[in-house]
């Protein structure tokens, strides 16, 4: 079952089966192929699933805003650039993040069985959404998964306020015996842009790592699609910064 916020005095509770169907059934529509239509669905209702709303059905307007304008094709081909036995580069041609890690992690995971080890690296998509999924895939069919994602200067370094690193999102996912299996998904920062924008969509008050603003910043603004990349939050992302995990105070030196 999933549930939308337990403590909202409107709850309410959809069974995931149905709001899969439905999820997929609405990318159908819109033009995208049913098999990816499937996999985005279910990613989304994965991240749902495991409390991660803002990067779950959430997203499904902002989607459909981009099959409609073409900032994502619906038709859009995967090709491969380079193939080796332990490695693969995956052109994604702008197609949806989660699609083009789905298939990613899966052509690693082949080469792994073979090579003991391999890697797959993806360029030209969009956002990946939730980076468990593609950790858990591997971690299901007993072998360590590790998903990394890309990101703009969104944090200062120890000591510093200017944005010159990235907040990298990674996940981790590995078996367990007859456990399931642990997946640790996180990113770099004290917080994450999900959940910025998840506590901004539902008003919600920032904490310790939300990112400090200036007046008149506006942290869930207009999305933009330029050149066929992902949409980005203007404003955000040249004024706000995130804390690192460590955090950014300045140790003196005892020398």
């Amino acid at each position: 079952m999933m549930r939308s916020d337990a403590s909202a005095p409107n709850a309410t509770v959809v069974e995931a089966r149905r709001l899969r169907q439905f999820t997929q059934l609405v990318f159908e529509k819109a033009g995208l192929r049913s098999a990816d239509a499937q996999l985005l669905a279910d990613h989304l209702n994965w991240a749902d699933r495991r409390g991660i709303s803002w990067l779950g059905v959430n997203k499904i307007p902002q989607y459909l805003e981009r099959l409609r304008t073409g900032c994502t094709p619906a038709d859009a081909e995967l090709s491969i650039v380079s193939d080796l036995p332990s490695f693969v580069l995956i052109d994604g041609h702008d197609a949806f993040g989660q699609v083009v890690g789905y298939h990613a992690m899966k052509a690693a995971m082949a080469k792994a069985r073979t090579a003991g080890a391999a890697v797959a690296v993806v360029r030209n998509t969009t956002s990946a959404g939730a980076l468990g999924y593609f950790a858990a895939l591997a971690a299901e069919e007993r072998m360590i998964g590790l998903a990394i994602n890309n990101s703009p200067p969104l944090q200062p370094a120890i000591g510093g306020t200017a944005k010159v690193v990235g907040n990298q999102a990674f996940a981790v996912g590995s078996p367990a015996g007859s456990h399931s299996p642990p997946v640790l998904d996180m990113a770099t920062s004290a917080i994450t842009l999900a959940r910025i924008h998840d506590g901004a969509s539902r008003h919600a008050a920032p904490h310790g790592g939300a990112p400090r603003l200036r007046p008149g910043d506006d942290v869930g603004g207009p999305h933009r699609c330029a050149r066929g990349r992902p949409p980005v939050l203007a404003k955000r992302h040249r004024t706000g910064r995130v804390r690192p995990a460590a955090g950014c105070e300045h140790v003196p030196s005892r020398g």
